[in-house]
């Protein structure tokens, strides 16, 4: 092995294991968020344990229409069944993280080949873009968030095409045997692949043609522009089309789920991304994190000021890239595909306005031009050699103080809670620790502050209830709060359905003073008025079932029937029926509960060309097994049984 490769070598295992032990210490920390919806259903039709089981498993996504099923399945490498040790979960992202920087590694260098660098050159500018990228901070919050693997996956695939392209892209210009299929193969397979991890895979195409429209020459043969033309050109085009007649759906989604509109979204944008690129630049070691609905919406281009300003400047960025294409082709290049891999998430799709993990895969270009400028020949060579060895070391010590806040709950539940003081979910977060730490009045005072500041604010209001029933009672003005919230909130989460389900046996009982069956009746109504809540089925059923457990609570069953059947009306999901049927049977009423399971009666699916997304083919799946018709045989012989009526 020439020396070049095994200088190499060395170095790429020192940044592998800088990065390894960096990111180590969040190893220690736990669940948050979207993490627990996302594993939960390792366990929702028992241990995945089975080729049935796998099948149930691997078709129970419901994020994007393809319900991301290669990020779901590698949940298996950590666990079958739940719940489940979040340590495996987190050891598996590292590692994954560990092999994208290996696979960057392989593309970059491979692109400097392109760019006919020198061999030793390039080889060490891919050592430290790759390093650069591996070891940043703000990767913490990607790599150790264990639902963001969905995010870390498509750039997996996205690393391996780039790197297979430009090899088959050498081979087929130096006229060897089977090039083109392995374009074909790098295009086609990988951009499938990184598309069931998540839906910006489809980007992948597209990041590609950023890079082969700078390496394009009017000498290339015919069957390179037939490549480029039929594998990059093509679905770029078609996904640019597909976003443009989509527009309209987008923008009637972001009135519906939404506290801003598509206009409003367009606008705010420019600055998220200079937010963003400030934090790539600028590095620091504790990033706001995961609460970001305090974030400023642009009403218009001077509310804030900024808002033109950064319009302005990516503009400009566009602009440079344009310029820069033949004078320093690697930074048109760097710009270009991070502006190209932001514009799903941070274009016209009706998302959350910012994430940290947005920028895994858009920015994984963004320090190469400073490696080549690092390690080329030219002046300031002792300061360019000072850069070189101190920025990863800086990174890497950066990253470790982040990861070691990831890995003590408690503590990052109170650096949030301050990084973030318009968040009202950071503030209700850190509020909820305070409760596990016994300091109730901190809690309170915490939530009242911040209702001060986002004064009809769900949640804030939800979590102060609690605090108030803790105290043992709740006062008129905070009950009248909360049922406003519940009737006006422009995004009825599931948050006012799931705490009034546990609030329920307080209201049953009593022990609550100022919150009874009473007000139960009161913030359900509140929730089945709210406009928003009848937009959307999935809402809908909520609080026709909320009204149904209340009706049992009180015992009239016939109302909670009728409550029952409503929310599967709303929202016709077998395993809700069975869910309802089973309070029924186990309040005591089984002839409702029977009469509720008829509607659980098994369909007719689909055919196979009539599928639209994920949730039709994990309903083939369950039918085909007749999984659902043995539940709903066995909760039947269970509730005739407890009726004492065999016929």
């Amino acid at each position: 092995m020439e020396r070049p490769f095994r200088n190499c070598w060395l170095w790429l295992g020192a940044i592998v294991l800088a990065t390894a032990l960096a990111f180590w210490p969040g190893t220690r920390g736990g669940f948050v968020f979207d993490d627990l919806p996302n594993m939960e259903p390792l366990g929702a039709y028992g241990a995945v344990d089975s080729l049935p089981a796998l099948e149930r498993y691997a078709t129970s996504g419901e994020a994007d229409p393809t319900g991301r099923p290669v990020a779901v399945l590698s949940f298996l490498l950590d666990a079958h069944d739940w719940p489940a040790d979040p340590y495996p979960f987190k050891r598996t992202n590292i590692l994954l993280h560990l092999l994208n920087g290996l696979l960057l590694f392989a593309a970059l260098a491979e692109l400097g080949r392109a760019f006919r660098l020198e061999e030793t050159r390039s080889c060490r500018a891919a050592v430290l873009g790759a390093g650069l990228w591996m070891l940043h901070p703000l990767f913490v919050s990607t790599t150790l968030y264990i639902v963001q693997r969905e995010a870390m996956l498509p750039a997996t695939f996205t690393f391996l095409a780039l790197w297979t392209w430009l090899v088959a892209r050498r081979r087929l210009l130096d006229d060897q045997a089977g090039a083109r299929r392995w374009m074909i193969a790098a295009v086609g397979l990988c951009t499938v692949l990184a598309t069931l991890s998540k839906a910006n895979g489809l980007l992948l195409p597209a990041l590609l043609l950023v890079i082969e429209c700078r390496l394009a020459k009017r000498q290339d043969s015919d069957r390179l522009r037939s490549a480029r033309r039929w594998l990059l050109w093509l679905p770029t085009c078609v996904l640019f089309a597909y976003v443009l007649v989509s527009l309209p759906g987008f923008a009637r989604a972001a009135i519906i789920h939404r506290q801003w509109t598509l206009p409003e979204r367009l606008l705010t944008e420019p600055r998220v991304l200079f937010d963003y690129l400030g934090q790539l630049w600028f590095p620091r070691p504790f990033s706001p994190g995961l609460f970001n609905d305090g974030y400023v919406i642009s009403k218009d281009l001077f509310h804030p000021w900024t808002t033109l300003p950064a319009l302005a400047g990516v503009i400009a960025m566009a602009a440079i890239a344009w310029f820069l294409r033949d004078r320093v082709p690697s930074v048109a290049i760097a710009i270009a595909f991070y502006l190209a891999g932001q514009s799903i998430e941070s274009g016209p799709f009706p998302l959350e306005i910012y994430f940290e993990h947005r920028n895994y895969l858009p920015a994984a270009l963004m320090f190469w031009p400073l490696a080549l400028w690092l390690t080329g020949p030219g002046g300031l060579s002792r300061l360019r050699t000072l850069l070189a060895f101190g920025l990863p070391m800086l990174l890497a010590a950066e990253t470790w103080l982040g990861a070691s806040l990831w890995g003590d709950p408690t503590s990052q539940a109170l650096v949030w809670g301050e990084r973030n003081p318009d968040s009202p979910r950071a503030q209700a977060w850190e509020a909820q620790y305070e409760v596990a730490n016994g300091r109730l009045d901190r809690a309170e005072d915490r939530v009242r502050r911040a209702l001060r500041q986002y004064p009809g604010d769900m949640q804030l209001l939800v979590n102060l209830a609690g605090l108030r029933c803790k105290a043992g009672s709740l006062s008129a003005g905070d009950l009248t709060a909360l049922e406003q919230s519940f009737a006006s909130a422009p995004d009825p989460t599931r948050l006012s359905f799931k705490w009034m389900e546990r609030a329920l046996p307080l209201m049953e009982s009593g022990s609550c003073k100022g919150l009874g069956m009473a007000q139960a009746d009161r913030l359900a109504d509140a929730f089945v008025r709210n406009p928003h809540t009848a937009m959307q089925p999935g809402r809908r059923s909520d609080a026709e079932h909320l009204l149904g457990e209340i009706a049992l609570a009180e015992n009239r069953p016939q109302d909670a029937l009728a409550a029952f059947n409503a929310a599967f009306r709303a929202e016709p999901k077998l395993d809700t029926v069975m869910v309802q049927s089973a309070l029924l049977a186990a309040a005591h009423h089984p002839r409702e509960a029977l009469a509720h399971l008829q509607l659980a009666s098994v369909k007719p699916v689909l055919p196979w060309y009539q599928w639209r997304s994920m949730s039709d083919v994990h309903t083939w799946v369950m039918y085909r097994q007749g999984f659902w018709q043995q539940q709903i045989e066995e909760l039947r012989g269970k509730i005739v049984a407890d009726l004492g009526n065999p016929s």
